[in-house]
């Protein structure tokens, strides 16, 4: 199942055949029975069975011999499809009354993930707009104070500054807010982030890469919010 194990050692034959009283349990269970003992057994790390928002539930494991029903986890090199069919046909050899249900681990993921996905999908929706927002209004504001500054750049510019002077200046200006911006947006969201930790997934709330990431496109796209509006008044 490529669930690491702790301590101890797996199922063998004589554990199915025989009534031994053998069980493997996870670390949660472990650590809620036997807290401040040495757990004398097996032990397998927490998994997530039914849903990653899940904490992790204590569990048994028994061999096949002890259990009413059966769930049974195959490899396969090659197509699983292929193999399905083959396996519920030799269960059927066995006893044609059996009921059998059979899905790739690739369907069990779909059907696990839809709804994270889909929330995951709406989010960005929602980021992007508001990414457009933000330029949008970025663009707005710099477009204003060129205006307003018309004459300043008028007599900059007739004072010899060049035309690459003028466009850095404004280009510092909203470099300036994006900053400030960026700045209250990252304190905002290292507050806010542990409380959506049980949505993120392999991702750190804190995690430099996402923050970083975001810093850039924010950047670039406030210098071409900053850019095109002194460009244009320009010509």
């Amino acid at each position: 199942m490529g669930i690491p194990l702790l301590k101890g050692r797996d199922f063998n034959e004589r554990d199915s055949q025989e009534i031994s009283g053998v069980a493997i349990v996870n670390e949660t269970l472990a650590h809620r029975l036997w807290p401040s003992e040495e757990v004398i057994g097996k032990r397998l790390r927490d998994v997530k069975y039914r849903s990653l928002r899940e904490d992790p539930t204590p569990f048994i494991y028994v061999p096949l011999g002890h259990s009413d029903m059966i769930y049974a986890l195959v490899r396969t090199r090659g197509g699983p499809q292929a193999l399905l069919r083959v396996a519920e046909n030799e269960i059927h050899v066995l006893d044609e009354n059996m009921v059998v249900k059979s899905r790739t681990l690739d369907e069990l993921v779909q059907s696990t993930l839809w709804l994270p996905r889909m929330s995951a999908t709406v989010a960005g929706g929602f980021s992007l707009l508001g990414l457009l927002l933000a330029t949008i209004g970025l663009y707005g504001v710099i477009s204003y104070s060129v205006t307003c500054r018309t004459k300043e750049i008028g007599i900059r510019m007739a004072l010899g500054a060049a035309k690459s002077d003028v466009i850095k200046l404004i280009m510092r200006q909203g470099l300036a807010l994006t900053l400030l911006g960026t700045v209250l947006g990252i304190g905002a969201a290292l507050a806010v982030a542990p409380l959506l930790q049980g949505l993120l997934y392999g991702v750190s709330p804190a995690d430099r890469l996402t923050y970083v990431t975001a810093s850039v496109v924010l950047a670039t796209v406030a210098l071409l919010a900053s850019y095109i509006p002194v460009a244009l008044r320009h010509e």
